[in-house]
């Protein structure tokens, strides 16, 4: 199997996880991420895309007053294509101040 490695995010990620992110919650929760946060925050946030395409992904912002703090607004893992782990792998590597 190939590692799948998380990569920084980049603007036009959004499409890839606006067309999961509903599936993978299991209700519409779409309305909680516009896509100003990939517009403007993909620099703190996170993907992993497999063969097949996106498989987690974690959109988050670092304070810009306080490096010690940080917000994960949403994140999100294809369920059973991922290690249970991956999330908190993700989270880790957003701020790993706080791991």
């Amino acid at each position: 199997m190939t590692e799948l490695r998380p990569r920084a995010a980049r603007a036009g990620d959004y499409e890839a996880i606006a067309s999961a992110v509903d599936e993978w919650w299991g209700r519409p929760v779409l309305g909680a991420l516009p896509r100003l946060f990939l517009d403007y925050f993909h620099r703190s946030s996170l993907v992993i895309d497999g063969p097949a395409g996106l498989l987690a992904f974690l959109v988050g912002i670092l304070s810009p007053s306080d490096p010690r703090q940080a917000y994960v607004h949403f994140a999100g893992v294809a369920g059973g294509s991922l290690p249970i782990t991956a999330l908190s792998d993700l989270v880790c590597l957003f701020h790993p101040v706080h791991a």
